[in-house]
């Protein structure tokens, strides 16, 4: 009830004693949410704190208390966690400083949020978040965090951050061409009878299996954009850009490609179209020559 903690009866699962409880008290703050860890610790998150018990079976409540466990960080609301083999990541943060998504370890945690990541986070009142939701999805040697804010969603690939770092690891997550429309994806579920991923959808009762052979979601097309760094060429050129594609292997044509160049980050020259390879044409190479100067 976001004070007191409540356990089952051990002989009846379906009881509940109400004079048998306990609180959080850590730190005078609201208790959130509740998780299990893999040695079957009961994580109780707060706003600002996170406590553990353990089930030692004792008079009244069940549970007891591990006090050198306990951490001064927590959640911004109940859905604000996930587990990804075996450690937590969690969106909220300490007392009087903002929000991130951090790592929970024993005892420790990490920040691996960016500052654009922490920028776009701040965009939201706490109120706002009370509905947000966290999941992960590994897919052969790739684990990914989404993070489902009620009008973006961001995605973490922890294997990427691991060999280059965290700065590269996110990206946001759309579902239309024009505009921003937050991922329409949520809820995933892992389908072991067909081995795919399966997803609900935000905008309506649709369900959806994660398949790499089509780039549509729910059947509508949707773009990729892709940002590289700020380069300062003062008054050199660019000699060739290349973006590396696997081509050739369809049986439709693929989606076109358009490129344009900024100088200030803010506004963007003419777009350049060139298609993104067509069927069978596995030579196909894509760039555009002489940039800037």
């Amino acid at each position: 009830d976001g004070e007191y903690i409540y356990h089952t009866e051990l002989d009846n699962e379906t009881s509940i004693d109400p004079n048998t409880y306990a609180t959080a008290e850590f730190m005078p703050d609201k208790s959130l949410g509740v998780a299990k860890t893999q040695d079957n610790k009961v994580m109780i998150l707060g706003r600002y704190t996170l406590e553990y018990f353990i089930d030692a079976e004792t008079d009244d409540f069940s549970f007891r208390r591990l006090e050198r466990r306990a951490q001064k960080i927590g959640i911004v609301a109940t859905h604000a966690k996930c587990e990804v083999a075996g450690k937590f990541y969690i969106t909220g943060g300490r007392k009087d400083e903002g929000l991130g998504v951090h790592i929970i370890g024993v005892g420790s945690s990490e920040k691996v949020s960016t500052r654009e990541i922490d920028k776009i986070l701040e965009t939201y009142t706490e109120p706002e978040l009370s509905d947000m939701r966290m999941e992960s999805r590994m897919d052969g040697d790739v684990t990914f965090l989404i993070v489902h804010l009620p009008n973006d969603t961001l995605c973490f690939n922890e294997t990427v951050a691991k060999k280059f770092g965290v700065s590269v690891a996110w990206s946001i997550l759309k579902s239309d061409v024009a505009g921003d429309t937050p991922y329409r994806g949520i809820n995933g579920v892992f389908d072991a009878n067909r081995g795919q991923w399966m997803y609900g959808d935000k905008q309506n009762s649709n369900i959806g299996y994660l398949d790499d052979t089509v780039c549509t979601q729910y059947g509508e097309i949707v773009e990729w954009i892709i940002y590289s760094p700020l380069f300062k060429l003062d008054k050199m050129s660019i000699n060739r850009l290349e973006i590396e594609t696997i081509p050739g292997h369809t049986v439709l044509d693929d989606a076109k490609v358009a490129i344009s160049f900024t100088y200030n980050g803010l506004t963007y020259g003419k777009e350049w179209f060139d298609m993104y390879g067509e069927p069978l044409d596995y030579g196909k190479n894509f760039g555009i020559n002489r940039i800037g100067g």
